[in-house]
């Protein structure tokens, strides 16, 4: 499942995606029947041939990891030099995780072909028949995706130079409330709640 932090591009925040699930195993393909017997007179007569095996079902297709929710940040602080005092910096409530996407179910298998008939002589007809050829395996189910995590609420964050070029002053930094993470076989991880993230102690 998706983190609790995802990350930024410039002031945009990227919520925490679940990764996709894996795709399912393609199921093997059946054995072939065996051919029949010859006849008991000097095997004047012919055995047929066995069936052919059922060809094996598809693998279920993947499903996709569920978005990563917004956050919510009371001040972003970016190569910037900034002086906070007598104030009151409060994260939201960050944005729900989605949740992943169902795996879809293995394809069924074919069934093994029929086995030929036997071929007679002038004087006798006794050869065996072919045995029928096995059922293909089916195919696996695909994997679910993974819940995107869940947006984090954060008073404020700093980033490049900001991170040593911030001060705070007799203020107040309060984390809201985070995210819930996406529900998934693999859930994502709820918000981050944090008074501050990567800034000066």
């Amino acid at each position: 499942g998706g983190l609790s932090f995802g990350s930024f591009s410039g002031t945009s925040y990227l919520g925490a995606s679940g990764a996709g699930g894996l795709s399912g195993t393609a199921g093997n393909g059946g054995g072939g029947g065996g051919g029949g017997g010859g006849g008991t007179n000097n095997c004047d007569s012919t055995g047929s041939s066995g069936g052919g095996g059922g060809a094996g079902g598809c693998g279920g297709v993947r499903g996709l990891g569920g978005t990563g929710g917004g956050g919510s940040f009371g001040v972003i602080a970016i190569d910037s030099t900034v002086v906070v005092t007598a104030s009151i910096l409060k994260g939201g409530t960050g944005g729900n995780g989605g949740n992943g996407g169902t795996g879809g179910a293995g394809g069924f298998a074919g069934a093994g072909g029929q086995g030929g008939a036997y071929s007679g002589s002038d004087t006798q007809d006794d050869g065996g028949d072919g045995a029928r050829g096995g059922n293909g395996g089916n195919g696996g189910r695909g994997g679910d995706g993974g819940g995107g995590g869940g947006g984090p609420s954060i008073g404020i964050v700093c980033m490049g130079t900001s991170t040593t070029d911030v001060s705070i002053n007799g203020s107040t930094l309060t984390a809201g409330t985070g995210g819930a993470g996406g529900a998934s076989a693999s859930p994502g991880m709820p918000g981050l709640e944090a008074q501050s993230v990567n800034c000066p102690p």
